[in-house]
């Protein structure tokens, strides 16, 4: 799937979602995992683990995060892992970070 969207006043659920940008500017409630290279909106994404390299979304829940950027606005995720960006030939550790509240 190239991009999901879910409009504004909208609930979307989902067992799991593979795609390459999702907008989210209603609700997105997925059972387990998600798989974006883009997701963005002003809206609410609930699963069990999200990846993505970029993700600003208005609020996120998850048990897990997998990104090298993220912008939420309000997050409640259990564990995450943030992977910076690595220069040319090289590969760095991913930084862990633990239960984190944003308000």
């Amino acid at each position: 799937m190239k991009t999901l969207y879910v409009p504004q006043g909208t609930v979307m659920r989902h067992e799991s979602v593979d795609a390459e940008r999702i907008v989210v500017k209603g609700t997105l409630l997925v059972d387990s995992d998600i798989r974006a290279r883009q997701i963005c909106g002003n809206g609410t994404i609930a699963a069990t683990k999200i990846t993505a390299r970029d993700i600003k979304v208005g609020v996120l829940e998850a048990d897990e995060i997998v990104t090298k950027k993220s912008l939420p606005t309000k997050s409640f995720v259990t564990g995450c892992t943030r992977q910076p960006a690595s220069s040319r030939g090289t590969t760095s550790r991913p930084t862990r970070c633990g239960r984190t509240a944003s308000p």
